[in-house]
This record gives structure tokens, C-alpha cells and sequence, in this order.
């Protein structure tokens, strides 16, 4: 895993595999799919996005993540 951050308040992260997080979420977050697939618990909802898609997460919960990269190569931006 590699996180790239161009600034404090946008950053991307690449996979070569999947990956798990569970994290709190201290503010507001968009999060952008460039490839792969993204599944997310988040406020007692499932949720999931794909290339080219976004989730808004709200601020205050626990969120459990799922990163799925496309074979051999895969990104989520958050």
C-alpha cells in the first residue's frame, strides 16, 4: 500500500491487494473510486462504489472498509 498526500486535506491510497480498515471517522469525507471496488459499513448501512463513483461518509461513526483493487492494480481516493 502506498499513500500519496499532494495536500492535507486530499490524499489518494493504492492497493496490489485487498484491504481492510475499520476506522473512526473524526470529519465529513468524500471518497472517489479510480479502480476497483470500494465496500463500506458505515452508520449502520452497506454501502459500495465502483470506478468512477463516490461516497459521502458523515462524520462521528465507526466505518469498516473493504478495498478491492482491480487485477494487479487498483486505487481509492479519500
Amino acid at each position: 500500500m502506498k499513500i500519496y498526500r499532494p495536500g492535507d486535506s486530499l490524499y489518494y491510497i493504492v492497493h496490489d491487494r485487498i484491504n481492510y480498515n475499520e476506522i473512526y471517522e473524526p470529519c465529513y469525507k468524500l471518497i472517489g473510486v479510480i479502480e476497483g471496488t470500494l465496500e463500506m459499513t458505515t452508520a449502520g448501512k452497506q454501502l459500495s462504489a465502483r470506478k468512477g463513483e463516490y461516497l459521502f461518509v458523515t462524520q462521528g461513526n465507526f466505518s469498516k472498509i473493504k478495498m478491492i483493487p482491480t487485477t494487479g492494480k487498483g486505487g481509492v481516493a479519500g
